[in-house]
């Protein structure tokens, strides 16, 4: 190793935990299919057929799931929205780079390495900042009608 070259470790101070980590992983997948499954089974219950490639269907996701159309059009709201999302979804692309990266070769080496962990902190703080503007929300009473229970700020 030269000296200034970047050392990555993964699962640093969590070696000892590897195993739990992987049977979390699989749980949390079991999770995520057996969701799908109950959804698909709901919406295909009265006989509806899902159309995968449907034109409307990648559209609708595209425009509402992806770029939070419909969320956007409120701006604080939105901003919020938009921080949180887009901060999660960096975070898990990350997340399975850093897998992949583990795995099957490094790839995330030098200048690359330094960009990645950049845009990580970037999504970090996305995440940071929309949470504190929602505990904002609540706690003045920002947006009318939203709930100000306790249990709100749990989650």
């Amino acid at each position: 190793m030269l000296e200034g070259d970047i050392v990555i470790r993964h699962f640093h101070l969590v070696e000892d935990l590897k195993p739990l980590v992987y049977i979390l992983a699989v749980i949390s997948l079991a999770v995520v299919i057996s969701s799908l499954v109950l959804a698909y089974r709901r919406w295909t219950a009265y006989g509806e057929k899902i159309r995968v490639l449907d034109g409307s269907i990648l559209t609708n996701l595209l425009t509402f799931s992806l770029l939070q159309y419909r969320v956007l059009r409120h701006r604080f709201p939105g901003l919020m929205h938009l921080l949180i999302f887009a901060g999660i979804l960096w975070l898990f692309t990350m997340t399975v780079l850093r897998a992949l990266d583990n795995y099957f070769g490094p790839f995330l080496v030098g200048d690359v390495w330094m960009l990645y962990k950049f845009l990580g902190n970037i999504a970090g703080l996305s995440v940071i900042t929309g949470s504190l503007i929602a505990i904002a929300r609540r706690y003045y009473g920002l947006t009318p009608n939203l709930p100000r229970d306790y249990s709100y700020y749990l989650v």
